[in-house]
């Protein structure tokens, strides 16, 4: 352990004792309202599972009256603009998800907790920023630099053994920096961000819903053993083999029709105001037709919806689309403004449906031709005569090595049930 840590986690006791002390006359002091959060380069962590902690790093400014954050994983730029102040506690509400930043502040110091509520279960997990840092991780000299770069052949283990995943890991490594993903048969584990140092590998990333730190050695073969810790609860041990030419064969068909003789599904339920609508309404008539099912806490799902708002935009009322949203509570009342929400802050302009509770075997209910739905977002394809025609599992979204195939191969699909509609018509 390094005196570099030790000497942040003893300012980090100190700001807590002194905040804790100073909280009962701080709300009665005025001159509160000048406290200020210095503009520049932060560095940020999540108390995981006791001892873990994952760090990422954010700048802040003040432009205009308001403050800015932006959120750095990799590639991936997150603008947070909703601040809200109370004397010495900050309210910071994330984009998209339903989550928030919250906590006691200085000028360059932030103490609190990363609430989530975008669960069944609402979680919180403790926060601690400082300005003027611009590490992510923090290491020691490196003697040497391993070559990770490539792709990876990994399994995910459950830490209580209960369950595996395989997966291709994806690295891009530029000397000691190092960027990654994770795709699944369900999706990928978007932008990952971190370092190479001697024989260890550490990645983190935060986005208001995915909070993964994984931590990896390599062995005197050149494989990984690591560990991973999702959130406040999920812990896994990953293994990792070079091997250039991994493939998930799985991918994107987890979900298929059990009869294709059968291919044809309804539905009914309430858009966000209450109204009833079908898929044998008159705006879905006569046209291909997408159908989403989603949820509002879904990173995956948010890649996706994006894709599809461009869709939207390249082909117009040739198509339609509906989004089936699987939330916490499944009831309206409650997800309205959330899902009003989201539906703003991704642009989406075709309707989103409540469906239900965010349970894969709630979704499968609904769609009883179907062997189940094992992965949030599914995308079911029908044609003009009302008929599906593909059905995709999961999303691997721009961070991974498939999202330029997998718009050009959609696309090409799209264009198909396009024609097949002129030439019927």
């Amino acid at each position: 352990m390094s005196l570099t840590f030790l000497y942040r986690r003893a300012i980090a006791l100190f700001l807590f004792l002194f905040i804790i002390s100073c909280t009962d006359t701080e709300k009665t002091n005025t001159s509160n309202k000048n406290l200020s959060l210095w503009q520049g380069r932060w560095r940020a962590t999540l108390r995981l599972q006791e001892t873990q902690e994952l760090p990422f790093n954010f700048d802040l400014k003040y432009k205009n009256g308001q403050y800015e954050m932006i959120i750095y994983n990799a590639d991936e730029k997150i603008v947070v603009n909703d601040f809200t102040f109370d004397h010495d506690s900050v309210f910071i509400r994330l984009p998209v998800y339903n989550a928030e930043l919250r906590g006691k502040f200085n000028q360059k110091r932030i103490l609190g907790a990363w609430y989530n509520y975008g669960r069944e279960v609402p979680t919180n997990i403790p926060f601690y920023a400082v300005h003027g840092d611009s590490s992510r991780f923090i290491f020691n000299v490196v003697d040497s630099i391993p070559k990770v770069d490539g792709k990876w052949e990994v399994t995910f283990i459950a830490g209580d053994k209960s369950s595996k995943e395989d997966a291709i890991g994806e690295f891009k490594q530029n000397g000691t920096h190092l960027t990654a993903t994770f795709r699944t048969p369900t999706g990928d584990y978007r932008y990952l961000e971190g370092c190479v140092t001697n024989n260890e590998i550490l990645l983190s990333t935060f986005d208001g819903a995915h909070a993964f730190l994984l931590q990896g050695n390599l062995t005197e073969y050149g494989d990984i053993e690591g560990d991973f810790y999702a959130g406040s609860s999920y812990f896994a041990h990953w293994i990792a083999f070079k091997n250039d030419t991994a493939t998930l064969p799985t991918i994107g068909k987890l979900s298929y029709l059990k009869n294709p003789q059968d291919a044809t599904i309804r539905f009914t339920l309430p858009n966000l105001d209450g109204k009833t609508v079908s898929l044998s309404d008159a705006e879905f008539k006569n046209k291909v037709v997408l159908v989403q099912l989603m949820g509002s806490w879904c990173p995956n799902c948010y890649d996706e919806s994006r894709f599809l708002v461009d869709i939207t935009k390249k082909y117009g009322n040739k198509i339609a689309i509906v989004a089936l949203a699987f939330e916490p509570s499944g009831l309206l009342e409650k997800e309205r403004p959330n899902l009003l929400r989201y539906k703003k802050q991704v642009g989406i302009d075709y309707p989103i449906l409540l469906a239900g509770k965010n349970k894969k075997q709630e979704a499968s209910k609904l769609f009883p031709q179907l062997n189940g739905i094992e992965a949030f977002p599914t995308l079911l394809v029908i044609d003009k005569t009302g008929k599906v025609r593909d059905v995709h599992s999961g999303f691997e979204g721009p961070a991974t090595s498939q999202y330029v195939s997998f718009t050009k191969e959609f696309t090409k699909l799209i264009e198909n049930l396009l024609a097949e509609s002129a030439k019927s018509s």
